[in-house]
């Protein structure tokens, strides 16, 4: 699943890199790569483990833990992708980060597929988790399969295929799209002050919006929820004020 922004809105993606997300993957134990997934070259392979080891191993993955990425990755190293470092023979140096995993469960598990369901912070690597997972639990692995089931709480019930797609049915207004999903706070703009905003203008909350939201970035929207704008809302006043336009 995938969030496509469209026109002006794109300027709005910043604010759904940081949600979490929730994924559903298979994991082939025994057996690792050096991508970590299926399309790499085999580097290791180990007995397959029983489900009491997994299930033993699960713990030690919740919460906030240290994960190194991925080699093959897209991450910047000295001014070049990592995994072009990778290919070209080198060995880039993955430094571990900080990542939070708020869920960790099993789905199903026929030996050697290992199938789960996790809700995760922006920028973990699922093919990371299922290495270490196995290492943890005895053995190796490489991720089989990924999908992608929610991003914040915007799920695959929103979602439509690519060969299903409509805009005219499809497409959803930005402020009503964020509203919904919580992704932003949001205040409704009095008619008289929507031109000042769309000129980049900020003032007093209580005088330009007739109701408000707790403080920090907000979407400014009209009396008919379509986004105006996005501003900082500080010491009751909206600053910074980015004009966004109604779009989709």
């Amino acid at each position: 699943m995938l969030v496509v922004l469209c026109g002006s809105c794109t300027r709005l993606v910043r604010f759904l890199h940081g949600l979490d997300k929730t994924y559903e993957a298979r994991i082939e134990l025994g057996r690792e790569t050096d991508t970590l997934d299926p399309e790499g070259r085999i580097v290791a392979t180990a007995a397959v483990p029983d489900r009491a080891s997994i299930e033993s191993a699960l713990p030690s993955f919740l919460g906030e833990i240290a994960q190194v990425p991925p080699a093959y990755s897209a991450l910047h190293m000295g001014g070049r992708r990592a995994y072009e470092i990778a290919r070209s023979g080198e060995a880039p140096e993955m430094r571990s980060r900080t990542v939070r995993i708020h869920e960790l469960a099993i789905l199903d598990y026929h030996p050697p597929y290992l199938d789960v369901r996790l809700r995760c912070s922006g920028g973990t690597y699922v093919r990371s988790l299922a290495r270490d997972l196995a290492r943890h639990a005895g053995s190796c692995a490489s991720l089989a399969a990924l999908r992608r089931t929610a991003i914040g709480t915007i799920g695959v019930e929103d979602a439509v295929s690519p060969e299903s797609f409509l805009p005219e049915r499809d497409l959803a207004e930005a402020g009503a799209f964020l509203a919904r999903h919580g992704v932003l706070g949001t205040v409704t703009v009095r008619e008289e002050f929507l031109g000042r905003l769309r000129h980049g203008r900020g003032g007093p909350v209580h005088e330009i919006c007739s109701s408000g939201a707790t403080p920090g970035e907000v979407a400014c929207l009209d009396a008919a929820g379509r986004l105006v704008a996005i501003a900082l809302l500080a010491d009751e006043e909206l600053r910074h004020v980015s004009a966004v336009g109604v779009g989709r």
